[in-house]
């Protein structure tokens, strides 16, 4: 066979060598640094963004615990206040149950309108 000759075999063998070298050198100098860099970066990115994901979500979580603080107490407030009104009214009108009824339901009316506004929570 030509291809195994002992004297075209040699010179092959060199070149192959010798392109490998080369090859592997360019690789170890050149594009791994370039990949390598890029990864860090990349990891560096990455970590970034999940600090301030989760900063967003503590924040987002504390801002919905204050809300559902504050509507709690304003509902409670509300009922309150409303109890109060219809004791008051209900002592000093005693003869007026429909006025009372009417008030009812128009105070529930724009409580619900006041708190909901349309939106859903």
């Amino acid at each position: 066979m030509p291809q195994l000759n002992q004297t075209i075999i040699f010179p092959q063998i060199f070149w192959l060598v010798l392109i490998f070298c080369f090859l592997y050198g360019f690789f170890l100098h050149f594009v791994l640094p370039i990949i390598a860099s890029t990864l860090k970066i990349r990891n560096v990115l990455l970590i970034s963004q999940l600090k301030n994901q989760n900063s967003l979500e503590n924040k987002w979580n504390e801002y919905y615990d204050k809300y559902l603080k504050n509507l709690s107490a304003c509902v409670d407030a509300s009922e309150t206040w409303y109890v109060g009104k219809v004791k008051l009214i209900t002592l000093n009108n005693a003869k007026r149950k429909d006025f009372l009824a009417s008030i009812q339901n128009l105070v529930v009316y724009n409580f619900c309108n006041s708190v909901f506004n349309g939106k859903r929570l």
